[in-house]
């Protein structure tokens, strides 16, 4: 299922998307929020359900709310050059060129037959950009993300299952690409996309996440706490027990520790480039969808129960 509905396990769904502009809502910091990035500046935007973008220039300690050209449910947001897109259900895109202050629509599909939302946007450089989704949803850009095209890729079509949700697509060390999703998918494309080589994750699971470590390791994480790690740039992948059964949906990484996130306020430390974690839970359990590493100690949250700032020490290891 899409990272949306996997908040189901916590009596969490995703809210059906309307075509009108957000509402401001006095308590949208505290409402589903789904994804978040830090941009050139130190501000960080958030995005969630009903539209909701919030952002910060304090570290997360406040947010405003900024008006929205849609009650979508956003599930994506990256920068670059100077620009800020969101994207989300009914395939919605949006961009903003005034550091998320303000928004405009660049594309939305709320009549399909099926809803397609974004799932990831991801920029390798200024100027190149990729936004993957629900049923091999690829769509990539040349221009900085002026214009989107498009594509279905044929190396995503997986015999006996069809196009599988993609979740993340993120760029590697050495520039090649690298994307998650369902049935174990894992694809790498050495030529920025034009070209996709399924790599072999002894899973069958769906993949949420992705990561690369300080190390230049692969870790790959997803449903019932599943985690496997590539030391050979994907060649070979070894299963990392995390000791925990709830959905991995987000990963940080830091000059040395590697902190994945997910399902019941599950917080998973390694400080040892991910051969083994240590696990803490947030004492309310809510959701974790998105994290992002604030200095050494601090983790910046997007979760059911809106964006918050965390310790890393916070609350006892278990």
């Amino acid at each position: 299922m899409i990272r949306t509905l996997s908040l189901i396990a916590v009596g969490v769904l995703a809210l059906a998307s309307h075509a009108n502009e957000a509402e401001l809502a006095p308590r949208a910091t505290k409402s589903l929020m789904l994804n978040l990035t830090e941009l050139a500046d130190g501000r960080y935007v958030a995005v969630g359900e009903r539209g909701h973008i919030l952002h910060s220039d304090d570290q997360g300690q406040t947010w405003q709310q900024a008006p929205a050209p849609t009650r979508a449910t956003l599930t994506a947001v990256a920068r670059s050059n100077g620009h800020v897109f969101a994207g989300g259900h009914d395939g919605v895109l949006l961009v903003s060129n005034d550091r998320g202050d303000s928004w405009n629509v660049l594309r939305s599909e709320p009549s399909s037959d099926q809803d397609n939302p974004i799932l990831d946007i991801h920029f390798s450089t200024e100027s190149i950009g990729y936004a993957v989704g629900a049923y091999g949803l690829f769509l990539h850009t040349n221009d900085g993300g002026q214009t989107w095209q498009q594509e279905e890729v044929a190396a995503f079509d997986l015999p006996d299952f069809g196009f599988p949700h993609l979740y993340r697509l993120i760029t590697l060390r050495d520039n090649s690409l690298l994307v998650v999703g369902e049935a174990g998918f894992v694809a790498r494309s050495t030529d920025q996309g034009a070209n996709w080589t399924r790599l072999n994750v002894p899973y069958e699971g769906t993949f949420f996440t992705a990561r690369q470590t300080a190390s230049g390791a692969l870790i790959v994480a997803g449903m019932r706490g599943n985690l496997f790690r590539s030391a050979d740039n994907g060649a070979s992948w070894s299963h990392i027990n995390t000791g925990v059964h709830s959905g991995l949906n987000d990963i940080a990484v830091g000059t040395g520790e590697v902190i994945v996130v997910g399902m019941d306020g599950m917080m998973l430390i390694s400080r040892d480039d991910g051969l083994s974690f240590a696990r803490q839970q947030r004492s309310n359990r809510k959701a974790i969808a998105a994290v992002e590493l604030v200095g050494t100690e601090q983790l910046l949250i997007a979760a059911e129960d809106g964006v918050s700032v965390q310790s890393l020490a916070a609350e006892q290891a278990k």
